[in-house]
């Protein structure tokens, strides 16, 4: 399922945290959480321009060797991996128990 989609799902949650983020009730487990899941959503929007960007089916013309694009993209690709593994980390006890 893509990220925005789960975003979407979760409306009433990211409310619910937003509003209490710089609350002591908090638990640093869910503050944490939510800073990885902000991380995630900049990082996939930040692909999918910097993709657009450099893409030769939309800009046949272009050269991209060397472009900046090429290497945002490049960049954030990489942070995404980090970023999803964090995830799954937060997440293995109900990764673990789907079945």
């Amino acid at each position: 399922m893509p990220h925005a989609l789960v975003v979407l799902l979760n409306k009433k949650w990211i409310i619910a945290i937003t509003a209490k983020f710089f609350t002591k009730s908090l638990a640093p487990r869910v503050r944490f959480g939510y800073i990885i899941n902000f991380l995630l959503l900049l990082s996939f929007l930040l692909i999918i321009i910097s993709g657009i960007c450099t893409s030769q089916a939309l800009f046949p013309f272009a050269e991209f060797k060397d472009s900046p694009w090429r290497n945002i993209h490049h960049f954030f690709s990489a942070i995404s991996i980090i970023l999803v593994g964090i995830h799954l980390g937060l997440h293995w006890n109900f990764v673990s128990n789907v079945k």
